[in-house]
């Protein structure tokens, strides 16, 4: 069964999406939760700025409080103490169901309602918001066509005839529907296979540049905090944040043991993957060879050459040799140091 990638939707559409509400800034501040009868705290008084329109990624051992930190943002867990502000408005008192209706959350299990069709699953939260037919049904064609299912074949469908990957699509255009700036993803991808897994992440990123949503991400995989995220939160228990920062930052200099063992003796080869081929000076003119995209990174062009390339096109802007490769790969450990 043949389906569209995000990205490829994207172009169809001219790369944008229609008054699409960009991210907010979220500040939690000591937030803190403890459960009856409880010897310590869950979340101990985490404190964190994320920026607006960025997508934050919280990775960490199982069981450190990451995936509690997040639903404390929606209010799914409630806190015992800490504010929660979301676009300079304090909503740690706002009534919870109406907080939920603007934040949009995409979890493993997919949830889609089993009962329910495919543009009927899209269509709950506009619904919910009393939004007039026409409008929803424009959205819901909209979102699926963005995330490459065409309405007129998918729309009528039920969740148990898509496979896995095109049900994970439905549940990140139903966290879509009502345009909301935040968007909360718990291990969205975790239940797909790998070479799923890794299709939708890169559509994920792509979609994200495009919506520019602020997102919070929880993993436990530091591969994909480092694929995914404008920033990284390595947590610890109790989601003690060990360091907050870009993955460029995280990868050259661990602050703590713990960030260490998170980053792994592959650091450099690593950091080669967080460089866009688009900072790379290249020679004037195509040859014959592979031809890399400008999003490419250093590290799938040090692979083309590992599998025998000479030279590799960057795009239509000229070609890349060995040696350019190699002055980009020294440039960008001296930077990081």
């Amino acid at each position: 069964m043949v389906y569209l990638s995000l990205f490829a939707a994207l172009q169809r559409q001219g790369g944008s999406v229609s008054n699409t509400t960009h991210g907010q800034e979220i500040r939690l501040e000591k937030l803190t939760k403890r459960y009856p009868n409880t010897a310590k705290d869950a979340v101990s008084e985490f404190s964190l700025v994320i920026p607006a329109g960025e997508c934050v990624v919280f990775v960490g051992p199982s069981g450190c409080g990451k995936t509690t930190t997040m639903k404390m943002i929606n209010r799914i867990i409630e806190p015992t103490s800490g504010r929660i502000v979301i676009g300079g408005e304090d909503v740690t008192k706002t009534p919870a169901h109406e907080l939920r209706r603007n934040i949009g959350y995409v979890i493993q299990q997919i949830g889609l309602f089993p009962h329910m069709t495919i543009a009927d699953n899209v269509a709950t939260v506009p619904q919910l918001l009393g939004w007039e037919k026409s409008k929803t049904r424009a959205r819901v064609n909209e979102l699926l066509e963005l995330v490459g299912l065409d309405p007129s074949e998918y729309g009528s469908r039920y969740p148990k005839q898509l496979s896995g990957g095109q049900q994970q699509r439905v549940g990140v255009a139903r966290a879509l529907a009502a345009d909301p700036a935040v968007l909360l993803m718990d291990e969205p991808f975790g239940a797909t296979d790998p070479i799923t897994r890794v299709r939708l992440q890169k559509e994920f990123r792509a979609l994200q540049r495009e919506l520019k949503k602020t997102v919070v991400f929880v993993t436990h995989d530091f591969e994909e905090a480092l694929l995914l995220g404008d920033r990284i939160a390595v947590l610890s228990d109790q989601s003690k944040v060990e360091q907050y920062g870009t993955p460029l930052e995280i990868l050259s200099a661990p602050a703590t043991k713990k960030v260490e063992s998170f980053v792994g003796e592959a650091a450099s080869v690593r950091m080669l993957g967080l460089v866009s081929l688009a900072s790379v000076s290249v020679a004037s003119g195509t040859v014959d060879g592979p031809t890399l995209a400008e999003t490419a990174t250093l590290r799938e062009a040090m692979e083309g050459f590992i599998t025998g390339a000479k030279a590799i096109n960057i795009g239509t802007r000229g070609h890349l040799t060995f040696e350019a490769l190699q002055g980009a790969i020294s440039s960008t450990r001296a930077g990081a140091k």
